[in-house]
């Protein structure tokens, strides 16, 4: 488990969605630990890189996404209120 603080001018909301959207070059260079456990060496942190948008660009980079997540939230719910035949 990591911890992660955020450097001034990085909103954390656009750094966790940035994380889940490289999750997969996180898993590509994951090593498997002595007792068979996938682990991230603090080291590997460094070689992944992401885009750092202004702070006002990363506002609304996560307001469009947790707009559209909730459009999709509410269409799901919707689905989920349909009666069944």
């Amino acid at each position: 488990m990591k911890g992660l603080i955020c450097r001034e001018g990085l909103n954390p909301r656009y750094l966790a969605y940035q994380l889940r959207a490289t999750q997969a070059a996180f898993f590509s260079i994951m090593e498997e630990a002595g007792h068979g456990t996938l682990c991230l060496r603090t080291n590997l942190w460094n070689s992944i890189r992401i885009l750092v948008p202004s702070e006002e660009e990363q506002e609304a980079i996560c307001c469009a996404i947790d707009e559209r997540t909730a459009t999709i939230g509410k269409c799901i719910g919707e689905i989920d209120e349909v009666p069944s035949t």
